[in-house]
């Protein structure tokens, strides 16, 4: 499992929903990599802090890249 998140979504904001997602036990250990083009530090850190894999701007990443750090995860 791997959950490819966004920071702007439509009902709830990505990083209430990983919130959300952590309070799970099976949240809890799933990993996640936010894909946004928000490269606030402050999303970065809260991200981090709540055991994010990846956090990717994605100005700055090509899907290959993406597609290789989702591999990488799911290895």
């Amino acid at each position: 499992d791997l959950i490819l998140l966004d920071v702007i979504m439509p009902v709830m904001d990505g990083m209430t929903a990983l919130g959300k997602i952590r309070e799970s036990k099976w949240g809890k250990k799933v990993p996640i990599i936010m894909l946004t083009n928000l490269d606030d530090i402050q999303r970065v850190s809260e991200a981090t802090s709540q055991n994010v894999r990846e956090y990717l701007v994605k100005s700055d990443v090509s899907t290959k890249d993406v597609l290789e750090k989702i591999k990488k995860e799911l290895a």
